[in-house]
C-alpha cells in the first residue's frame, strides 16, 4: 500500500497503519479497493477494532469460503451498515474433474436486509459459476448494484438527508458571513461619505468670516 497512487478506499498509503497489502481492481473504468480482513492489522483485542473500523463500515460484504468450511452466519460481523452479504463457496471437485483439469466452480449465496430492494444481475439456479472472467464481471456488477440499492434504504436516506442538511447549513452560514461582511463594509463607506457631506454642508452655514 505504501506509495500506491490510486483510490485508497480509506486505507493508509503512507505509514502502513492499515496493513502493507490489499486487493485492488478496476471495473468499467472505476477503481475498487477491497478491505481484506486477513490483510488488515490484527490485535489481541477481541473486538479487532482495526478490522471493524473498515469492514464494519462497509455496505457490501464479500465472504470467500474454501470447500469444507463451516456455513457462514450473517451475524458474524455486527454492523448496522452492512446491508448485503455475498458468500462465495468453492465446490469440491471429484477425482475425475481434477484429472480432466476442469475449472473449479463456486456456489454463490446472496443475503440482504429486508428493506433492500431486489437488484441485478439475477442469481441463476442453481447458483453455480465456473472460475472465469465472466464470473468475475458478474460478481463485481452484483456488488456495485448491491451498494447502490442499499443507498435507497431508510437508514441511508436518513443519513444522506442529514448530510445534505449539514452541507446546506454550512453553505448558508458561509454565504451569510460573506454577505454580512460585504454589507458592513458598504455601510461604513456610506456612513463615512454621509459624514463628510454633512461636514461640508455645516461649514457653508457660517458664511464668510468678518474682517
Amino acid at each position: 500500500l505504501e506509495g500506491f497512487n490510486r483510490f485508497p478506499g480509506g486505507l493508509d498509503l503512507k505509514n502502513n497503519t492499515t496493513g502493507t497489502h490489499s486487493v485492488f481492481t478496476t471495473y468499467s473504468g472505476y477503481d475498487i479497493m477491497f478491505h481484506v480482513a486477513p490483510l488488515l492489522p490484527h490485535s489481541e483485542n477481541a473486538q479487532q477494532l482495526h478490522k471493524k473500523r473498515h469492514i464494519g463500515n462497509d455496505v457490501v460484504l464479500l465472504v470467500f469460503q474454501d470447500e469444507g468450511s463451516e456455513d457462514y452466519s450473517p451475524s458474524a460481523v455486527a454492523s448496522q451498515y452492512i446491508q448485503v452479504i455475498i458468500v462465495v463457496r468453492r465446490v469440491p471437485q471429484s477425482e475425475e474433474e481434477k484429472a480432466a483439469a476442469l475449472p473449479c466452480q463456486y456456489r454463490v449465496t446472496v443475503v440482504r436486509q429486508r428493506d433492500i430492494g431486489l437488484f441485478g444481475p439475477p442469481l441463476p439456479f442453481p447458483a453455480l459459476f465456473p472460475h472465469n472472467k465472466k464470473f468475475r464481471s458478474w460478481l463485481l456488477y452484483k456488488m456495485i448494484n448491491g451498494e447502490l440499492a442499499s443507498y435507497q434504504s431508510p437508514l441511508f436516506i436518513k443519513q444522506l438527508r442529514l448530510g445534505f442538511r449539514s452541507q446546506l447549513e454550512d453553505l448558508a452560514t458561509k454565504y451569510y458571513q460573506e454577505q454580512a461582511a460585504t454589507l458592513s463594509e458598504s455601510v461604513v463607506k456610506s456612513a463615512d461619505q454621509a459624514l463628510k457631506s454633512a461636514g461640508r454642508f455645516f461649514n457653508t452655514l457660517g458664511g464668510k468670516k468678518n474682517k
